[in-house]
């Protein structure tokens, strides 16, 4: 079982390599100044092209596989960031850092090689979302299911991730874009077995703790582009948002060390205790988001 299959047969340049935290806060910092063209999806397209260009898509990549395996506290800058020029974009994004999540919990190391290589040269991974998994039978060659109709997020990505399972494990399919069409019941596709990765024992929770600490993240970046305009016309207002953005960020940097040290296996910490705090920050999500004037 080694190498995934790729059917994505695209020419796209590839990324730049960030390995320090120097070049990444400085390609960060860039997101503002990003030209974008507003006809049509508000440069959302625009945006996700120059930060796969710039390898920020990458940043959460293992160094064991090439990778600069950053932290997630800068991971979560990046969304900030993001977010503060457009929430769709940083919304695409974490769906690729999420179902990144997914593969680096799941497989063979061969096979989260493969992938992770894939990103590094500019893939794009989408999460199909937190549901109940696709049945799906498996043979000597590969796997066959069906995808539901609009089961498929349109997020311009490459691949996939999909939860599936059959009669002995549960793990994830990464279905190439090229091979489903958006919107329609794909019935029978086949993949092969290189594609589908068995999930391991903090898969799930651990993708559940990126989705939150993303979110969380770009919150921050929504609310204080929302500040400015409101400083001026209502103080008030703007001193809501303010608690709540320092709230959210201090609960961001410590979901984000927790989730670094389980990702390394060096911290003190346990899946419970990230577990937790994750569940803390959601709770503070609600908060912020139910209090923010609109």
């Amino acid at each position: 079982m080694g190498v995934i299959t790729q059917l994505n047969e695209r020419l796209k340049a590839i990324p730049l390599a960030l390995v320090t935290d120097d070049e990444v806060r400085a390609a960060i910092e860039s997101v503002a100044e990003v030209p974008v063209d507003d006809a049509g999806d508000d440069g959302v397209g625009d945006l996700i092209d120059w930060i796969t260009g710039r390898g920020l898509l990458a940043l959460s990549v293992p160094a064991d596989d090439g990778g600069g395996d950053l932290s997630n506290d800068l991971i979560a800058e990046l969304f900030t960031a993001l977010a503060l020029r457009s929430e769709a974009a940083a919304l695409r994004a974490a769906s690729h850092f999420v179902a990144l999540e997914q593969v680096r919990t799941s497989g063979s190391a061969e096979q989260r090689r493969s992938i992770h290589q894939l990103v590094l040269r500019g893939e794009r991974l989408a999460h199909a979302g937190f549901i109940a998994a696709l049945p799906c039978e498996t043979d000597r060659i590969g796997l066959t299911l069906s995808l539901p109709l609009m089961s498929l997020p349109v997020m311009e990505q490459d691949w996939t991730v999909f939860p599936v399972s059959d009669e002995d494990r549960r793990g994830i399919a990464l279905v190439p874009s090229a091979a489903v069409e958006a919107g329609s019941t794909t019935v029978g596709l086949h993949l092969p077995r290189d594609q589908f990765l068995a999930s391991g024992p903090q898969t799930d929770v651990c993708a559940h703790a990126v989705a939150t600490l993303l979110d969380a993240a770009s919150l921050v970046g929504t609310l204080q582009a929302k500040t400015r305009p409101r400083t001026d016309d209502d103080p008030q207002a703007g001193d809501v948002m303010s608690v709540h953005i320092e709230w959210l960020r201090a609960m961001v940097t410590r979901l984000a060390t927790a989730i670094d040290g389980i990702q390394v296996g060096a911290s003190t910490l346990t899946i419970g205790d990230m577990r937790q705090t994750a569940r803390a920050l959601e709770s503070l999500i609600g908060t912020a988001r139910g209090n923010t004037p609109r």
